[in-house]
């Protein structure tokens, strides 16, 4: 199925060239070094919204077995609140009116937060966003009386504003939506705070109340802040806990949402100040067809996911930033040695050595290979249209048996798109704060 997608694809590229005529037999079209024919596209576009499992969680159980040890006065009014994903399109309606209630903000959330597939109660994040739409169910009770319900829309967004902000800091909003309040539930009021656990500062975001009024939203914005040190990383975690008090309330229980790991650091290879990350999010470097800057590498980077070297957007297997000069190095010169008095590894006029996966990884030609110097070499491979025919080196072509993913691809493409490609990695590796160990994909599309 791959080969045919390949050779469809070719034939779509040969299209374009006014002497090349799509052959009836796919298996026969021609090939020329100028124009190879185009891989498949990348199956996910780049940096799609990840989810994380969020346990619901439930406060009640808590409330009720206290009651057991000491019976509330029944003058005292009792809360406790429960998490829920929105399953109903009232639920889901009034999550999407608290959305656009966050709007009103210093920032308004991406547009796939308001996207029905992400509005399960999990949260949803990107390298630099993270949003959650949840249903808050709290319980009320004078003493052990159950009186009835309020149910709130609760949509949150965190955001870090980038992987070059300068600055080692995090926001996050929240808004709570009554869109139902039981008849016989006495005035109650929200109580709501934002709290961080391990180096950071809280800005703003403290303890705060309103009184709960159906469809009036309560919103609040604060900050989160790390003084991470130079060459050091700091990983926080965030909360936004809350609660429902009524007069005479002497007892409640809080519940808490806990926001996604954001990792700062002042540690970013090449590159002098701070930023925050959802390090757990792995984003996909993206290369295009169709950008003329740095063509050569997107085709030798298409062809060599085509072949089975891992890394590529949508697949289980990954890239890892190694951060170490000295096995970059070793990593380029197996893949791509130097050329020799006897022109061992020539390359043509105007022409580099390519290689994939990244010498900056550690699925590298050298750091992949174990052991680390083996007597035969992690296998390389090459493509029918890199004019490059060195040693030990398998030619592959779209017929060609799939090699899979151990070993190396090599291919000599222009010079100026090679050190193009290599500016897109670099900008890539600033821009999402990839750091030593970090884990990536890579995507190649139209």
């Amino acid at each position: 199925m791959r080969r045919l997608a390949l050779l469809l694809a070719a034939a779509a590229a040969f299209a374009l060239l006014p002497t090349q005529a799509v052959a009836t037999d796919l298996g026969a079209i021609q090939r020329t070094q100028q124009v190879p024919p185009l891989p498949p596209t990348s199956p996910v576009s780049p940096n799609t919204p990840m989810s994380k499992p969020t346990p619901l969680q439930d406060s009640c159980p808590k409330l009720l077995e206290s009651f057991k040890q000491r019976a509330p006065s029944s003058t005292e009014i009792v809360t406790c609140v429960r998490s829920e994903a929105p399953s109903t399109p009232v639920a889901k309606e009034a999550a999407r009116q608290a959305i656009q209630g966050v709007g009103v903000q210093e920032a308004a959330p991406p547009a796939w937060c308001t996207e029905a597939a992400h509005m399960d109660g999990n949260w949803w994040f990107t390298r630099f966003d993270a949003c959650r739409s949840w249903t808050a169910t709290a319980l009320v009770y004078e003493g052990a009386a159950y009186l009835g319900l309020i149910q709130s829309a609760v949509f949150e967004y965190v955001y870090t504003g980038g992987g070059t902000t300068g600055v080692a800091a995090y926001k996050a909003q929240i808004s709570i939506l009554p869109n139902l309040i039981t008849p016989g539930v006495p005035p109650v009021v929200l109580s709501k705070e934002l709290e961080c656990t391990g180096a950071c500062t809280r800005v703003d975001g403290g303890a705060s109340t309103k009184p709960v009024v159906l469809m009036q939203p309560a919103q609040s914005e604060g900050g989160i802040i790390t003084s991470p040190g130079i060459g050091s990383v700091a990983a926080t975690e965030g909360k936004h806990v809350f609660n429902y008090v009524g007069a005479g309330t002497i007892y409640t229980e809080d519940l808490w949402s806990l926001f996604p790991v954001v990792r700062c650091d002042n540690a970013l290879q090449g590159i002098t100040g701070p930023g925050c990350v959802f390090y757990e999010y792995k984003p996909t470097l993206a290369y295009s067809y169709s950008r003329a800057f740095d063509f050569g590498v997107a085709m030798h980077v298409g062809w060599s996911l085509w072949s089975g070297l891992p890394g590529g957007a949508g697949s289980s297997t990954y890239l890892h930033r190694t951060g170490d000069a000295d096995l970059n190095t070793k990593n380029r010169n197996r893949a791509c040695p130097s050329n020799t008095p006897q022109n061992t590894y020539p390359r043509p006029e105007g022409y580099s050595c390519d290689e994939y996966p990244f010498a900056s990884t550690l699925e590298g030609a050298w750091t992949a290979s174990p052991p680390k110097d083996p007597p035969t070499p992690w296998p390389a491979r090459t493509f029918d249209w890199c004019q490059l025919n060195w040693a030990n080196t398998q030619v592959l072509d779209a017929l060609s048996p799939l090699p899979g993913p151990a070993g190396f691809s090599r291919c000599n493409i222009p010079a100026q798109e090679n050190t193009n490609g290599g500016q897109t990695l670099n900008n890539f590796y600033r821009d999402h704060r990839i750091n030593a160990g970090d884990a990536f994909q890579v995507g190649v599309y139209a």
